[in-house]
């Protein structure tokens, strides 16, 4: 059994407006299996990478409509709903929500945080230099991309910015469709 890698992390920071969440990931493990929705969040005791996840719920015993288990009312006919129908875990907190995704070792767990927190770092520093200063880049002093495996751009070593739009983007200039979309592009 091969030993597991994570072998690419993609971290989109979010702006300051959102509460405690900071970032979206997305993790590649050894090269060919991707996990989406990775969370970096600000817990009382720094940051912390929480696992895809989804918001569990009921049925309203009206209507039948599924209902988030915070949800009061029912998005569907309005019934008032029962605050107290979420299951409880074993401390007695209300179960809300559901892991997709999560490793089952403490070891693979903490390996996985280290890469993402590593990489929302890099990321975050990264977007703060680029904030403090104004860099022109003259399309020749663009880096080469790297060439992945399959033929892509390498994204989590260069990021290639085309310089002109692609010929079929271009809206016609004259002749019988000169008029036909224009002003969509």
């Amino acid at each position: 059994m091969h030993p597991l890698e994570v072998t690419e992390v993609r971290v989109k920071l979010l702006d300051g407006d959102v509460d405690k969440l900071l970032a979206f990931c997305t993790i590649t493990l050894n090269g060919c299996f991707v996990v989406r929705d990775l969370k970096i969040i600000d817990g009382p005791d720094g940051p912390f990478v929480a696992m895809p996840s989804r918001k569990l719920g009921d049925r309203c015993p009206d209507c039948r409509e599924k209902n988030p288990f915070r949800a009061r009312y029912c998005s569907e006919c309005g019934r008032q709903l029962s605050s107290q129908r979420a299951p409880k875990d074993g401390d007695g907190y209300a179960k809300l929500f559901a892991d997709i995704a999560h490793p089952i070792s403490v070891e693979c767990r903490q390996m996985i945080e280290q890469v993402v927190m590593k990489a929302y770092e890099t990321e975050r520093l990264t977007a703060a230099s680029s904030e403090d200063e104004d860099v022109i880049v003259a399309e020749d002093r663009l880096p080469e991309p790297t060439v992945a495996k399959r033929g892509r751009a390498d994204s989590a070593q260069t990021r290639v910015v085309p310089a002109e739009p692609a010929p079929e983007n271009v809206a016609p200039e004259a002749g019988p469709g000169a008029d036909f979309a224009a002003g969509i592009l």
